[in-house]
């Protein structure tokens, strides 16, 4: 599930399609797209590149939450830790291009 899609180049064409063309960046899937923890519980994510329809593609990320009070994410590994109830968005960037970003709903629950 897409929650959040940037489109363009990252650093520049990136892949080619069967037919030998260059295919741009089309999207960033972060997966889950949302889910629900209890608090004290920790789950890893992960996120990948998509290519003009092609399979998704692994790059490196960083991560990070929009309120830590809820929940805590390491920035390189995409670890959450659930730390107090309410919801809370989880946000993966490309380390190649920043701007590239997509995001997960971490809701929390006792």
């Amino acid at each position: 599930m897409v929650v959040a899609i940037a489109c363009g180049t990252l650093g520049g064409p990136a892949e080619e399609n069967a037919t030998g063309g260059v295919c741009d960046l089309n999207g960033l899937v972060v997966s889950p797209a949302v889910v629900t923890l209890h608090v004290g519980d920790t789950l890893r994510i992960s996120a990948q590149l998509q290519f003009c329809g092609a399979k998704p593609t692994y790059a490196d990320f960083r991560w990070q939450s929009n309120d830590t009070s809820i929940a805590r994410v390491d920035s390189l590994i995409g670890l959450i830790h659930a730390r107090a109830r309410g919801q809370v968005s989880i946000i993966a960037s490309a380390v190649l291009d920043p701007t590239v970003k997509a995001s997960a709903l971490v809701s929390v629950i006792p």
